[in-house]
């Protein structure tokens, strides 16, 4: 992931840009008395500490090239190949990731508000009609064994997801990390907040409480030992009934953005580690899988997640395509002046 014309300013100015609008919107709705707050200090936690575990195989992986390399002063080497501006550019995308983070979290936790849930009852109806029942049966009825850990590892989505942001952080600037950044500081208002208020959904896990009914799903979980799921289904469930603000709170189906993050990672593989990207594919359909068997998500909330994700990857290329085209331009124009 090298390229001698990116700089980290390439996409840390459109990862700025898009954070100021997502915290104006937050602004804006809890002006409207929607919103609450942000909980951008926890949020900063949370990065810090995926930041951290990031630079373990991140520095594992230096010293193995620079001892491949035959180098003879690693500290010196160590202390060349320390760039002021990267630091800089890590440090503010910290920051701004988590006051993203903490817009997002609270602009999805005023869906129901502004937009009371209306899109439940049509996709589980669309799922029955193509499947001929609820997807999530026929997944408990041959894998309700599987149940815990399917379970357990549908936990790994922000670790991973975690570890993967601040991998491409840490690295040279390239016009490949310029796309990962811009499309995934993109994704969580493009897709996540505006695609969740346009269609506003729960998610078949809360289907009967909210709109009566015994589907069984709960009841499924709960005798096959799903415990990661359930705690959650109750976190949520409550900080929804009692609205009050939660690390990690909000309830939001449609689109999925655990599938279209799961497909950005697997698009960064692809762009930077082409050999591997089969691990991220193989990753993104586990993980659309989870999201239905444990009730979660209706599949098609898995469709348009993808679509979304493919749509901001499109543009993020555009973006970072347009980068070396606009400063040739301006150096030729100089030139000629």
């Amino acid at each position: 992931m090298t390229s001698a014309k990116a700089k980290d300013r390439d996409w840390l100015i459109p990862f700025t840009v898009v954070t100021a609008a997502q915290f104006g919107l937050w602004c804006a709705m809890w002006g409207l008395g929607y919103a609450g707050a942000p909980l951008v200090g926890l949020y900063n936690v949370v990065e810090i500490i995926g930041l951290g575990i990031a630079l373990v195989p991140f520095a594992l992986l230096y010293l193995w090239r620079i001892h491949g390399e035959g180098e003879q002063q690693p500290l010196a080497r160590i202390r060349r190949d320390l760039d002021g501006s990267r630091i800089a550019a890590i440090g503010a995308a910290v920051i701004l990731g988590a006051v993203s983070a903490g817009a997002f979290s609270a602009l999805k936790a005023a869906v129901p508000l502004a937009v009371p849930f209306y899109l439940d009852p049509s996709l589980a109806g669309f799922e029955r009609a193509v499947f001929g029942t609820d997807p999530w049966r026929i997944s408990h009825s041959l894998l309700g064994w599987a149940t815990p850990l399917i379970d357990r590892f549908y936990l790994s989505w922000l670790p991973v997801m975690l570890v993967a942001f601040n991998l491409v952080l840490l690295s040279k600037p390239s016009r490949e990390k310029t796309r990962s950044l811009v499309a995934y500081v993109l994704m969580w208002p493009a897709v996540g907040t505006l695609g969740s208020y346009l269609m506003s959904s729960a998610g078949p896990i809360f289907l009967d409480v909210l709109y009566g009914g015994h589907s069984g799903l709960v009841a499924a979980l709960q005798g096959e030992g799903a415990k990661g799921t359930l705690k959650a289904y109750n976190y949520l469930w409550s900080a929804y009934t009692n609205r009050f603000d939660a690390l990690g709170g909000g309830i939001s189906a449609m689109p999925s953005m655990h599938i279209a993050m799961a497909c950005w990672l697997a698009l960064t593989m692809r762009s930077v580690a082409p050999r591997w990207q089969w691990a991220g594919w193989a990753y993104l359909a586990m993980i659309w899988f989870s999201s239905v068997h444990l009730g979660w998500h209706y599949f098609s909330d898995g469709i348009v997640g993808i679509a979304g994700a493919l749509l901001v990857w499109r543009v993020a290329g555009g973006w970072r395509d347009a980068k070396p085209v606009a400063s040739s331009e301006l150096g030729t124009a100089v030139a000629r002046s």
